[in-house]
């Protein structure tokens, strides 16, 4: 009889696990992984909170350009007063791999939103895109992407 349990507990324990495991892989719910640092910055300046670099890989990019790849809600104390600051880790290498540059692989999502923004880039910097709200703020976003000032 306790064999039976046993055995049925551990099958149990390998679905939840597997249930798990797989809900975590198939949606990444945190809002701040693929935006640059700086777009990460303001978007926690808008939650009254403060950015921290929590880790750092690479160093090709200047920080305002790294990507963020994971965040984390923390809190600490200052002067007796709480303070709610997002843990940031960056990525700061180039955003696809070249002779002599390290980058992400091809084929990574980092790589192919790192190309779907210099296109967005290219085509934001056309003169017909001069008077283009959307332009004008992925632009002051994405330094060096744009070849327009707005």
């Amino acid at each position: 009889m306790s064999t039976i349990v046993r055995a049925v507990a551990v099958i149990v324990t390998a679905f939840a696990m597997l249930g798990s495991a797989s809900g975590l892989s198939v949606a990444n719910t945190d809002p701040l992984a693929g935006k640059t640092y700086k777009e990460a910055s303001s978007i926690v300046a808008g939650w009254n909170a403060t950015p921290v670099i929590n880790t750092v890989v690479g160093d090709h990019l200047s920080t305002d350009q790294c990507m963020v790849v994971t965040s984390q809600k923390s809190h600490r104390q200052i002067d007796g007063a709480q303070q709610t600051v997002f843990l940031l880790n960056l990525y700061c290498n180039d955003g696809v791999a070249k002779a002599g540059t390290p980058g992400n692989s091809a084929v990574s999502p980092q790589a192919k939103l790192s190309a779907k923004n210099a296109k967005t880039g290219e085509w934001c910097s056309q003169p017909a895109q001069a008077t283009n709200d959307k332009c004008a703020e992925f632009c002051s976003n994405h330094d060096g992407l744009c070849t327009v000032t707005f």
